[in-house]
């Protein structure tokens, strides 16, 4: 998957995941779309795989009543693609990225282990609200 498209659906995907439009979010997916967190067993952090369109799509939808509220995104690049650093109040609160298809979004990962992704955080600049695509 060439870098832009990636980097557009990831936008598309924060764009209806903050504001929590289901439909949107089920076309972005794949029929098998997983979603993984690795929360380190921090609290409202999905210890389980999230499988399939539906039960990925409500569970992120349910996420924007209370999850992206104050938000600042931030683009980075890890593993070769981009992702969203996500900070609230200045403090780190996580990374998310996806792994997409021609057919869609076949995962959503979600990092939210402050010591795995401090390395990230350290190297770039302030958070900052990314482009729209």
């Amino acid at each position: 998957m060439p870098e832009d498209v990636q980097r557009r659906l990831l936008a598309t995907f924060l764009t209806a995941a903050r504001t929590g439009d289901l439909t949107a979010l089920e076309r972005l997916f794949t029929a098998d779309v997983v979603s993984v967190s690795d929360g380190n067993g921090a609290r409202r952090v999905s210890r389980r795989a999230v499988v399939g369109a539906n039960r990925v799509a409500r569970y992120v939808a349910a996420l924007s009543t209370w999850f992206w509220n104050g938000v600042q995104l931030r683009w980075v690049t890890t593993n070769g693609q981009t992702s969203a650093v996500i900070h609230r109040d200045g403090a780190l609160v996580g990374l998310v990225t996806v792994a997409a298809s021609e057919a869609g979004i076949d995962q959503l990962l979600w990092m939210m282990n402050h010591d795995k992704i401090a390395a990230v955080t350290d190297a770039t600049a302030a958070p900052h609200a990314p482009a729209s695509e």
